[in-house]
């Protein structure tokens, strides 16, 4: 499936936000350089395990995955993120997006135009200070649903998968302290008053 749009995506909804899977690693270049990575997917409809296997009506049978690729399309839209045909990790640069992930203690926020809410993807502990040092983060958009709970190797074939479709859009975005974090900042150390 080739993602083809005929109109401009949703606007992402703060219900959408809440159903968004935020994956934060680090990784480095076959030189060595370290960077850090924002992968922003759907997360896979909750099947019932205890469903009937022989009911007509099973998961896949009534599954349309139109609906999250065009939310998916209205994520990458409203971050300013075009598709990639290239590897996240350094094959060709990404576009760059401005400042648009936030950081505030281990909460990362992140900003998406013409969006009232901002994604908020709480327990950064590690990737937060690590991606604030580097200050700046690939950010990517997958157009297709992920589990919730996939492991690693599921993930890293996700990305595979999705980047040899063309269904994944990835720019670089700056990474800042969040606008309050800073003002306190200041007033602690005295700058500024």
């Amino acid at each position: 499936m080739t993602a083809v749009v005929d109109k401009a995506p949703p606007v992402p909804t703060s219900e959408l936000l809440k159903r968004l899977d935020v994956r934060l690693w680090l990784d480095h270049t076959n030189d060595g350089r370290v960077f850090a990575i924002m992968l922003i997917v759907h997360t896979a409809p909750d099947f019932d395990p205890d469903a009937d296997p022989d009911d007509d009506a099973g998961p896949d049978d009534d599954f349309d995955p139109a609906p999250i690729e065009q939310h998916m399309l209205g994520v990458a839209a409203a971050l300013g993120i075009r598709p990639t045909g290239r590897g996240v990790a350094g094959e060709s640069a990404p576009a760059h997006i401005g400042r648009r992930v936030y950081v505030d203690g281990d909460e990362l926020r992140v900003s998406l135009s013409a969006v009232r809410d901002i994604l908020r993807v709480p327990r950064a502990r590690y990737w937060a200070p690590a991606a604030l040092g580097l200050g700046q983060a690939v950010v990517a958009v997958g157009l297709d649903e992920l589990a919730a709970n996939a492991r690693r190797e599921e993930v890293q074939e996700y990305i595979e998968a999705s980047l040899h479709a063309g269904r994944m859009y990835a720019a670089v975005s700056d990474v800042a302290p969040a606008p309050g974090r800073i003002a306190v900042a200041r007033r602690r150390v005295g700058v500024g008053n």
